[in-house]
């Protein structure tokens, strides 16, 4: 049974998603404890959101977390900061299992851009948004300019909307001439 044991728990033995939201969490709650409050008054918190692909269950799995380490696992999507609740209504309206990766990939950014739209923060066409995706393939990156351009779009659609006709000269270049 002693030979059982080590080798379930035989070191360089992949760790899960499962195992990895478990992991994570716990370093949250130690941080936490040892010096959460003085990290909240003085603004230093990270939310994280973690995903992967669990091939146990065959499927993806994301998890987000509280600054003390509480873990709330969703099947599909998850949004977490100052935007979240603009963010998340917006996923809930518009999300479809189905949907293609570059699909998914639009609504992230069309949904980031929304979060971002009243909260006085930068908004996604001056910087290209991080997008991530997993799946039993990897992980992988939408690359940065294909999502400044999707951004960038977005941007243009909700101007042209709105019947707003001045753009900003920090535009990248290329873009503005495109459109």
């Amino acid at each position: 049974s002693n030979r059982e044991w080590l080798e379930d728990h035989k070191v360089g033995k992949p760790i899960y998603i499962d195992g990895q939201s478990e992991l994570l969490a716990n370093i949250l709650k130690r941080t936490f404890l040892w010096g959460g409050s003085e990290m909240l008054w003085l603004n230093y918190i990270a939310i994280p959101i973690l995903a992967g692909f669990d091939p146990k269950m065959g499927q993806g799995r994301v998890f987000s977390y509280d600054v003390a380490g509480m873990v709330n696992e969703r099947p599909d999507y998850v949004a977490v900061g100052s935007g979240q609740v603009k963010a998340e209504t917006l996923l809930d309206e518009r999300w479809n299992p189905i949907f293609s990766l570059e699909e998914a990939q639009k609504l992230a950014i069309y949904a980031i851009t929304r979060a971002s739209s009243d909260i006085h923060t930068s908004p996604p066409v001056l910087a290209p948004p991080t997008v991530f995706h997993a799946s039993k393939d990897g992980v992988g990156m939408l690359d940065e300019k294909e999502a400044l351009e999707i951004s960038w779009d977005i941007f243009y659609k909700d101007a042209e909307r709105r019947g707003v006709s001045r753009f900003p000269d920090t535009m990248p270049t290329g873009i503005k001439e495109s459109k």
